[in-house]
């Protein structure tokens, strides 16, 4: 499994997609969910996959409207089961808890701070300001303040983008500094897929 490759496994699984086996004995699979509109991030997966090369269905679930929300429809990508994926279930699941694995910090390149981003991230602009520059963020709300504070530490060691962790209610997630917005946006603006432009403003 090539660096690139296994980079970009891990960081789907991490970010908006999980790793689940149906029995201990049997090897993980990936699962990513994605609203239709984002039809061309699940692509990417697929790509990827085929890469390996695995196999993945990709279908349309029913939309859930018991609860009296207007839902989109979604897309499924289950994908089929392999030892690479088991390895990396296993480092990062604790107690059926998703957790950071330190070697995923090692594959940290700009194509994988946009994976992140498109799954997590979001964009805010304070338009009481003529010039203000856009609040980027980074969901990593299921995170622990440990998890959150070593990816912050990653992200200065990488690419000198400073985060700052948040904290809401019991649970935490990363907030750039402003003056860094234009060097964050240099650097994953290359990788952002269509469907996800919007999160630049474009």
């Amino acid at each position: 499994m090539n660096k690139d490759l296994s980079k970009r496994l891990y960081y789907f699984s991490m970010f908006d997609g999980c790793l689940q086996r149906r029995s201990k004995g049997q090897n993980a699979y990936l699962i990513v969910n994605m609203l239709e509109e984002n039809a061309d991030y699940i692509e990417r997966v697929r790509q990827t996959l085929e890469e390996v090369p695995l196999g993945c269905l990709i279908t349309r679930p029913p939309i859930y409207t018991k609860d009296g929300y207007n839902r989109k429809q979604q897309l499924r990508l289950a994908s089929k089961s392999h030892p690479f994926l088991t390895k990396i279930h296993e480092r990062m699941y604790i107690d059926r808890c998703k957790v950071l694995d330190p070697h995923m910090l090692t594959l940290l390149d700009p194509e994988a701070l946009a994976i992140a981003f498109m799954a997590d991230g979001s964009r805010s602009l304070d338009k009481r300001w003529k010039n203000a520059r856009p609040a980027y963020r980074l969901h990593t709300d299921n995170w622990s303040y440990g998890d959150n504070l070593l990816f912050k530490k990653a992200l200065k060691e990488e690419f000198e983008l400073e985060f700052n962790i948040h904290k809401k209610g019991s649970k935490y997630n990363l907030g750039l500094r402003t003056e860094d917005s234009e060097l964050f946006e240099a650097y994953v603006d290359p990788y952002i897929l269509p469907s996800f432009r919007y999160k630049l403003g474009q």
